[in-house]
């Protein structure tokens, strides 16, 4: 318990972290490459597969098709790469101002209103107050934005999705509560690390790249709030987000 115990004990501490970390980066690294051999293999394989042989007009139409979806789905995840790399390396460039939150929630329901429609999907809104924040008004739409189509894809047909948006005390709180498949006990404390899939068949279905609940999280972080999710697998997943009052 001398100065010496503190070192060694303050050292092991710092080696422990950098394990860690290295262990996290070689983890991320073989995630992207994964994640970026599958669309690339697709691409490769329509392409080659529509040079055989002679083909109609129309068929050729939809290997191309093909072959931009594809590189839609790399698109998608290079960008939300770069995001969270600009998020880590604090370079995000950020203009806090004043935002009406619940305005900013009517316009990304609006949006992704027509997609819930498709599913027969009933939405409730159980409580939605006039709330004010200082945010980034572009990052605080992803973060809804991401929230709701996450309850969208994952809530069967003729399930329900609920909000509420009110102040409580210093906070603003942001719940988006479905009647979906849910989360597996075992996999809540992972759902917000990145490229986790609790199976690899939900992120397929729905062309998820396994980064948005990790991009929701790390935005939250930056304005400073925490988000918070229960689920009961089979049931359905509610997400609370609390963010500072203005």
């Amino acid at each position: 318990r001398d100065e010496i115990g503190e070192l060694a004990a303050t050292l092991n501490d710092m080696i422990a972290r950098l394990e860690r970390s290295f262990k996290q980066i070689t983890q991320f690294s073989g995630d992207v490459a994964h994640e970026l051999k599958t669309p690339l293999a697709e691409l490769k394989c329509n392409a080659e597969v529509a040079l055989r042989r002679d083909r109609p007009p129309e068929e050729y139409r939809t290997a191309l098709q093909n072959v931009i979806d594809d590189v839609g789905h790399l698109q998608h995840i290079i960008e939300d790469l770069l995001l969270l790399a600009r998020m880590d390396a604090h370079t995000l460039p950020l203009t806090f101002s004043p935002i009406a939150l619940n305005d900013v929630f009517l316009e990304v329901f609006e949006t992704l209103h027509p997609l819930a429609i498709q599913k027969h999907l009933a939405v409730h809104f159980e409580k939605i107050e006039a709330v004010n924040i200082q945010g980034e008004r572009g990052l605080l739409t992803r973060v809804i934005s991401n929230l709701l189509l996450n309850a969208i894809q994952y809530t069967p047909e003729g399930g329900e999705i609920s909000f509420s948006l009110y102040r409580d005390g210093g906070y603003v709180m942001f719940t988006i509560t479905d009647t979906g498949i849910g989360i597996p006990e075992d996999a809540l404390p992972f759902i917000f690390d990145r490229f986790y899939r609790i199976e690899q068949s939900r992120s397929l279905d729905t062309g998820g790249s396994g980064l948005g609940l990790s991009i929701v999280q790390k935005l939250v972080e930056i304005h400073h709030g925490n988000i918070f999710v229960s689920s009961t697998e089979g049931k359905g997943t509610t997400f609370r987000v609390s963010l500072p009052c203005q």
